[in-house]
């Protein structure tokens, strides 16, 4: 049935594993190059944010994705660019830039679940600079409390955070970056429920110094005047990749991540690295090393006698209750090459450059409490994409009280097939198709999607400037 453009489609248990439902909201058209966030479910609503040419619309779906309202959002007049959107189930935040008295301002701004502004707060001023900085931001896990932050030439680090609940301002810090590059060294920021941030670089990871091979992690919270520095040495290892998470519940920092003998350019095990903030001489660090047999099944080659793997990313970090681990990997390539097959070539330089994406194959590893290995496992997938970015490949990781989903594309093109992995705990797993996008004029990227309950999520399906929007409940 369809409602202006709106579509519904059920999906019964004879033509899939199980049951689905998945309905299509209508067309939102966006700005040539603009951005569009989604704000997810808010008092049974649907929300997008849209840019348009010369503001931004917020766009109002019901449960059944049907249109209900469209709201312009009220921001600064004079040159307002949302940096990012940030959604709580009871309200929205966008955290923006705008020229105000000569000066570059960043404000955030929160709204209501009709897009109404209810408060606002200028939370940095960058004097008159003209050249705008590349803002980075993190949210909290219980999506109460962002961290912004940025370097500036190189040189400094700087970085707040606001507690969204009061729109509060919790501390600002800056500091110079010395010996450290942050193009080579930065690693990851991110901020626990409380607002305190953990920003980690990744000093000497390189073979020439590998006795001296360290993390440094500065923290900083409500009250300090600077930051606090914790130093991690980590000998005899280099860090091929590494994602990290703080566990609430055990109260520790976490990371999960590749890591390499010698060769910084080849991962050659899984490791698993815990953290007490309070204790930081205490950690744990378990390596897990690859084998021949694992790599085989891995790469798919029978005959391998390789003990390592390259182009591989760590995509997601899983906490376990009981304070251990699941890390997700994914095989990861971009390949630059030239055509000259070309109209536009032929009347340019003769060539063009294509860029082709491959997102193939997943590692998962379920980590104890004391580093030891529980499971292991390969998710088998091939995704292939040209001059995209990538940003149809890949999965959505959903969690649920029993199992995770893992949702994707089988082939990156209009009239595929969707398809999961449902994870066990104990490293068991089922492969099911989802729903098949044939007829329906879809490409959904699922990297973009957001869970909104325990068996649903909403997923952005672009095509030029135009998007809809995804409804999948289970």
């Amino acid at each position: 049935m369809r409602n202006g453009a709106l579509l519904l489609v059920a999906l019964v248990a004879c033509l899939f594993a199980q049951a689905q439902t998945v309905t299509i909201s209508e067309e939102v058209v966006v700005k040539s190059d603009g951005m569009y966030a989604l704000l997810g479910e808010l008092q049974g609503n649907v929300l997008v944010l849209a840019e348009k040419s010369n503001h931004y619309e917020v766009y109002c779906f019901d449960r059944a994705m049907g249109p209900r309202w469209t709201r312009a959002l009220e921001l600064d007049k004079r040159r307002p660019r949302i940096i990012e959107v940030f959604a709580n189930p009871s309200w929205f935040a966008v955290l923006y830039q705008h020229r105000a008295e000569g000066t570059t301002r960043l404000k955030m701004h929160k709204y209501s679940p009709g897009a109404l502004l209810i408060d606002s707060l200028t939370v940095y001023d960058l004097g008159n600079t003209l050249v705008s900085p590349f803002y980075e931001t993190a949210f909290s896990q219980d999506k109460q409390t962002v961290l912004v932050y940025w370097f500036d030439q190189l040189t400094r680090f700087y970085a707040f955070a606001v507690r969204l609940t009061d729109m509060k301002v919790l501390w600002q810090t800056e500091m110079a970056l010395d010996d450290i590059l942050p193009g080579r060294d930065f690693r990851q920021a991110l901020i626990s429920n409380d607002g305190r941030m953990f920003a980690v670089f990744d000093l000497k990871n390189r073979k020439p110094f590998l006795s001296e091979h360290h993390l440094r992690i500065f923290t900083m919270s409500e009250g300090q005047e600077q930051p606090a520095l914790l130093r991690v040495p980590l000998p005899d290892m280099l860090n091929y990749d590494l994602l990290f998470d703080y566990d609430h519940v055990n109260d520790k920092l976490v990371a999960g991540g590749l890591y390499s003998d010698g060769n910084v350019s080849r991962a050659e095990g899984i490791f698993m690295l815990t953290i007490d903030p309070e204790q930081p001489d205490q950690i744990l660090l378990a390596r897990d090393p690859f084998d021949e047999s694992f790599i085989s099944q891995l790469l798919e080659k029978p005959k391998n006698k390789k003990e390592f793997v390259t182009d591989i990313k760590v995509r997601d970090l899983v906490l376990r209750r009981d304070g251990g681990l699941l890390v997700l990997a994914e095989q990861y390539k971009e390949f630059r090459r030239y055509s000259s097959n070309s109209i536009v070539a032929a009347y340019a330089s003769g060539y063009r450059n294509i860029t082709d994406y491959y997102f193939d194959n997943l590692v998962v590893q379920s980590f104890h409490p004391d580093g030891q290995r529980h499971w292991r496992t390969v998710l088998y997938k091939k995704q292939y994409s040209q001059d995209d970015f990538g940003v149809y490949s890949s999965y959505f990781l959903m969690k649920t009280p029993l199992a995770l989903r893992l949702i994707f594309n089988d082939e990156i093109k209009y009239g595929t097939t969707v398809s999961e992995y449902v994870l066990q705990p104990d490293g068991s797993f089922d492969r099911n198709s989802v729903m098949s996008t044939e007829g329906l004029d879809l490409k959904i990227r699922f990297r973009d999607a957001m869970q909104t309950a325990a068996n649903a999520l909403i997923a952005p399906s672009e095509r030029r400037n135009r998007i809809r929007l995804v409804r999948i409940e289970w």
